[in-house]
């Protein structure tokens, strides 16, 4: 790269009139393509932006605004042939003009030399546009090494200048001091550009020059000596200051797991690249269990930030919410004067609110900073998903400054394994491994760990690694070994020693998870999430039951085409026991969602019993709730005919019949209710034998299994009267009774003896 300060900032001296012909060109190519670059220009512009706008697509807006140009030469063309040919016709001029073929021949010419000029300014622009796009590469060429040295927001002729006269005009002064200079004057910018280059990472290797490193250390203390200087910031507060990532890349990938937070966190960057540097706040929350990652992905979005420009340093703050309300609010505005420049990541945010205490004070200065300096320093609330809804519930002013959330989900048995087999690939210096023979058995215990409220993620791992050594390191010595492998019989210890704790937990969970007015629960409604059929025609085609339904579906199709109206529905299915309804919802939920009635492929399932609150008053709240949580997907509500006559029981029905005049989609399965409240009704007709049939060979086909015609036929004579649920439980018992007694020429085949008929009992008396 650059061998020391002096030859980096000759370098940018002599970048700046590069960048500039660079931004130059950018506004010739929009106005080569005719296209308005004022939109553009607000954004920052990545390498080889350019691709993404072809001639080839611009080709007919570029062709017509050429027509007005040709169109005049035609004009003139035309009037300079039918003069020559009248000039020259040596007849007299007046006899000549009415010669209608000088007109004809004149009018000819005229619209070949209109195709031609159109044609040769259509060829013209071209040729400038790939002269253009050339340009273009040989600038990135040029520029790439010293884009890559400066962080994003200095990419752009006016501030690399700054940087320039900061350097010529204080000899030896630090980078980030020049930095900081470039940023004074950010207000009195004249062109345009908010960045160039502005996906090349961050990466500047002269920070360690002996140089670099004096100045930047004087600028630090200056900072430290003027950070310290106010009384009013604890005294621990270094010991929580922490340096974001060093290469947000290389940690992100190496994190085991968390998929989908590495997905989320590549499109937070890419959202942050594509709308540039227009500030308006980049405050953040992360939802998830203890143990999750969120303090390194905090570390690792630290340094994404800082690279972007968006924070100028790379640096992160972390505290937890009862430590930013402990004192006075001078103490407050000391902390988040402190963070500024920088990230403040605020762990376990939710203690700013608990039913034990509620800091007005330290949450309103908190907002009051996110939006006076969202463009000073990044806000990340970080806590479990359950408090922290309940944090931003709390004051509206989390929910407009909040701009992104990351969801990190608990880790599966098999990521667990994954953390586990790296913990004690280097223990106390020692390389261990696990036999194959002890997997099983650790991933039992994984699962039995995570049925317990305390159970922590890679916390709980690390726990277990540790007590799991222990039981190795006694069986070592007794056994005058050191194998380094971790055997069953080591697992199995730790797993005998938490299952007394772990069932004692489970016993007491719910008592200990009556949070607050005990509205609900957030653990109680995810579980009765389901998800939406990702491909309806193909599962619809296989609930033979309903194949009346079809009509219905084809006028919500209808609906929405004519209309283009996604106005909420509500579905009122008449059905009986044992009709599979729950398939059909997860059906109707697909077609919803694919016709873009609802925002996301899920339904909330649930009995009206569910509704029931504990006390008098408390149902409509409750209500309120769950039909909160399941806005934008399905509710689906059952066995409201099932309700006691109680008081509770009235302001269940009640809460439902208001959630029917919300905006909410919500299916029920009920045949008590009026259906004219409802948008669609729908009975579900009583199947016949052949439906029932069709129901078990369907069943069969999804497992990959054909019926015998024998089999079918044993089979018919067992429908009558029979439930679509009564046939489910026929084939799982034949299935199973398969499995138990196949052959290999049958292994794939439900034969005749495989169909159980079930008993008849007799009421025979004595």
């Amino acid at each position: 790269m650059y061998k020391d300060i002096h030859q980096w900032y000759l370098a940018v001296d002599e970048a700046v009139s590069t960048t500039e012909k660079y931004e130059d060109l950018i506004l010739k190519f929009y106005k080569t393509l005719r296209i308005n670059p004022d939109k553009h220009l607000v954004q920052p512009f990545l390498t080889k932006f350019y691709k993404k706008e072809t001639f080839g697509s611009r080709f007919v807006s570029i062709a017509i605004s050429k027509l007005g140009l040709s169109f005049g030469i035609a004009i003139v063309g035309f009037v300079a042939i039918w003069l020559f040919r009248v000039l020259g016709s040596g007849m007299e001029f007046i006899d000549a003009a009415k010669d209608t073929s000088h007109l004809v021949l004149a009018g000819i010419l005229a619209g070949v030399i209109f195709i031609l000029t159109e044609i040769l300014s259509v060829v013209l622009t071209f040729v400038s546009y790939k002269s253009i796009i050339k340009k273009f590469e040989a600038y990135e060429v040029q520029l790439h090494d010293i884009m890559v040295s400066l962080p994003s927001r200095y990419r752009n002729s006016e501030r690399m200048s700054f940087i320039k006269q900061a350097y010529y005009s204080v000899k030896g002064i630090a980078p980030e001091a020049a930095f900081n200079v470039a940023d004074q004057f950010d207000d009195a910018r004249k062109r345009p550009f908010q960045g160039v280059f502005f996906d090349l990472p961050y990466k500047n290797n002269f920070v360690e020059a002996e140089e670099f490193k004096q100045g930047q250390q004087e600028v630090e203390k200056t900072e430290e000596e003027k950070q310290f200087e106010n009384p009013n910031l604890p005294a621990d507060i270094k010991s929580k200051t922490f340096s974001g990532s060093k290469d947000a890349k290389k940690d992100l990938d190496s994190m085991i797991g968390l998929e989908s937070v590495k997905e989320q966190i590549e499109k937070l960057e890419n959202r942050i690249k594509f709308y540039g540097n227009n500030n308006n706040g980049n405050h953040m929350q992360f939802l998830g269990s203890a143990g999750t990652g969120k303090t390194t992905v905090a570390r690792i979005v630290t340094k994404i930030l800082f690279d972007l420009g968006y924070i100028k340093k790379n640096q992160y703050v972390e505290i937890s919410g009862d430590y930013l309300k402990a004192g006075n609010s001078a103490r407050v505005d000391a902390i988040i004067e402190y963070s500024m420049g920088g990230v403040l990541f605020i762990d376990e945010a939710y203690l700013l609110y608990d039913k034990n205490g509620y800091s007005a004070e330290a949450t309103g200065i908190l907002l009051k900073a996110m939006e006076d300096h969202r463009s000073d320093f990044v806000v990340i609330l970080a806590g479990y998903e359950e408090q922290m809804t309940r944090l931003i519930a709390s004051n509206e002013g989390f929910s407009s400054r909040i701009k992104h959330t990351i969801y990190f989900p608990d880790y599966t048995e098999q990521e667990m394994l994954e953390i586990f087999k790296y913990f004690i690939s280097n223990y106390s210096g020692k390389s261990y491994k696990i036999s194959d023979n002890a997997i099983p058995l650790l991933l039992e215990t994984f699962t039995l760990e995570k049925q317990v409220k305390s159970f922590g993620n890679a916390r709980t791992v690390r726990n277990a690694v540790d007590t799991i050594m222990d039981n190795y390191a006694d069986r070592s010595i007794n056994a005058h070994t050191d194998t380094r492998i971790i055997e069953i019989e080591d697992v199995q210890k730790y797993q005998d020693s938490r299952k007394v704790f772990l069932q004692h937990e489970v016993r007491n969970s719910s008592a200990s998870s009556n949070i607050d007015e005990s509205i609900i629960s957030l653990g109680e409604l995810k579980t009765k999430v389901r998800n939406g059929s990702e491909d309806p025609d193909e599962d619809f085609s296989r609930l033979v039951q309903f194949s009346s339904f079809a009509s219905e579906i084809e006028a919500l199709k209808k609906q929405k085409e004519f209309y283009n109206d996604t106005k909420t529905q509500k579905i009122l299915i008449a059905d009986h026991y044992g009709s599979g309804v729950p398939f059909l919802v997860q059906v109707i939920t697909g077609y919803l969602y694919k016709l873009g009635y609802i925002s996301d492929n899920k339904y909330l399932q649930i009995d009206a019993e569910f509704l029931k609150g504990s006390y008098v008053g408390h149902t409509a709240k409750r209500a309120n709730a769950i039909i909160n949580y399941a806005t934008g997907g399905v509710l689906f509500i059952r066995n409201i005919s099932k309700l006691s006559d109680d008081t509770f029981s009235t302001e269940v029905k009640n809460a439902i019949l208001e959630a029917l005049d919300n905006d909410l989609t919500i299916i029920i399965s009920d045949t008590e209710l009026n259906p004219e409240l409802f948008t669609v009704y729908y009975e579900v007709p009583k199947p016949d034998t052949a439906t029932l049939m069709q129901v078990f060979i369907n069943a069969a086909d999804e497992d990959n299994f054909t019926v015998q015609d024998s089999a079918q036929t044993k089979l018919l004579s067992m429908l009558n009267n029979k439930t679509i649920k009564d046939v489910l439980n026929i084939y799982e018992k034949a299935k199973k009774k398969h499995i138990d007694n196949f052959t290999e020429e049958t292994k794939y085949i439900i034969t005749e003896d495989d169909i159980e008929k079930p008993m008849i009992k007799l009421n025979i008396k004595h």
